[in-house]
């Protein structure tokens, strides 16, 4: 199917797989889906039994009009055997999947994936990262400073597998298998790892709250201050040079290190991190209505739009899975005006009737019945 340009509305009842759509170009964005929790629930299933293969391919229309296929396979590791990922209901086995990732007929690296599709994507459960753990806020920021900074992502694997060896060598020392000698070059692997990320993420948080601001007055029509407040669990100075920095991740680490040996876990890093966000200083989880919460939510995702358009070069695709009818009136003409400043919004609704019916006549429709699209003339 082709989308056009401009504002894109995907109509149809709950269930018939609007949402569905969206997830798929979103996991071309992120390189996984967002909502699954294994690869096999997003694949296709014939009488409760999932398929060897899916497929997600689309061609993108750069604004130079140049074509790039991107495509990401999920291809059952064994098709003979089962492993632990996803259980048939009716035979009780596992399966698992391999991802191949693909631009232009090339497999490359998930990390050089992410990026060649932006997106910013806007869904009921965005409020997850009000009333969510850390965990989801820390995923949050990941991909969307993945989609603009290559470096930053393979830094992040980087570091996550750092972690995963230093715990494992923790527990080992902990049970007088290894020597706490070791621990030294990987305290030295993870330093330069865990600077990158940190003074990363506290620079985008600083651009996000200051574009998400004026956006948030805008949409709140009152005087509450927004703000995002990163919450590093290394606190270092980024004003400060990456070898005095280094100096003092290393010393923390010497500060706690019969406590992590008592542990068995990395107590310290980017992997704890977290964000606040506030209004008027306290804390939105606490303190505001979840009305409030979504205004503050729909400021964060329009800043996260122009950021990636700023820092990218080009307009991230929006994608609002069915937001519209949480909103009122205002907020609704609100976020449609801005949707007509991007090159391509894909919007799906159940209730198309509650949208502005000026904004109507300017948008491609699509109807959506029982999996398959077609489009409304």
């Amino acid at each position: 199917m082709d989308l056009p340009e401009g504002i894109v509305l995907i109509n149809g009842n709950n269930g018939h797989g609007k949402s569905n759509l969206l997830e798929a170009i979103h996991i071309l964005v992120a390189g996984k889906s967002q909502r699954a929790i294994n690869d096999s629930e997003i694949v296709l299933r014939s009488d409760n039994i999932v398929k060897d293969h899916a497929q997600i391919s689309v061609n993108v229309v750069r604004k130079d009009q140049n074509i790039s296929k991107v495509e990401m396979d999920l291809i059952s590791k064994n098709i003979s055997s089962y492993s632990n990922e996803f259980v048939d209901r009716e035979n009780e086995k596992l399966i698992k999947f391999n991802k191949v990732f693909k631009v232009n007929g090339n497999i490359i690296k998930v990390s050089d994936f992410i990026g060649r599709i932006n997106a910013v994507i806007f869904t009921a459960k965005d409020l997850d990262l009000v009333y969510g753990g850390p965990n989801l806020r820390r995923k949050y920021l990941d991909l969307f400073i993945s989609q603009m900074d290559k470096k930053y992502i393979k830094c992040l694997q980087n570091f996550n597998r750092i972690v995963s060896q230093r715990n494992h060598l923790l527990k080992a020392i902990r049970s007088k298998k290894s020597s706490e000698d070791q621990l030294e070059q990987w305290d030295d692997f993870l330093v330069d790892s865990a600077q990158y990320l940190i003074r990363s993420r506290s620079k985008v948080i600083q651009s996000l709250t200051e574009k998400a601001k004026p956006l948030h007055s805008e949409l709140s029509k009152n005087d509450s201050v927004l703000d995002i407040k990163y919450q590093p669990s290394i606190k270092i100075d980024t004003d400060s040079s990456v070898e005095e920095n280094s100096d003092f991740i290393k010393n923390l680490f010497a500060s706690i290190r019969s406590k992590e040996l008592h542990e068995g876990v990395t107590l310290f890093g980017p992997h704890r991190d977290d964000f606040l966000m506030t209004l008027d200083e306290g804390g939105i989880a606490s303190y505001s209505s979840r009305g409030q919460s979504r205004t503050f939510l729909l400021a964060l995702k329009l800043a996260e739009a122009e950021l990636l358009t700023k820092m990218s070069g080009e307009e991230p695709i929006l994608l609002l899975d069915d937001i519209m009818s949480e909103l009122d009136k205002f907020r609704q003409s609100y976020i449609m005006d801005r949707l007509t400043h991007y090159q391509q919004c894909i919007v799906t609704s159940a209730e198309s009737e509650i949208l502005n019916q000026n904004v109507l006549p300017i948008m491609n429709s699509f109807n959506v019945e029982n999996g398959s699209i077609t489009k409304k003339f």
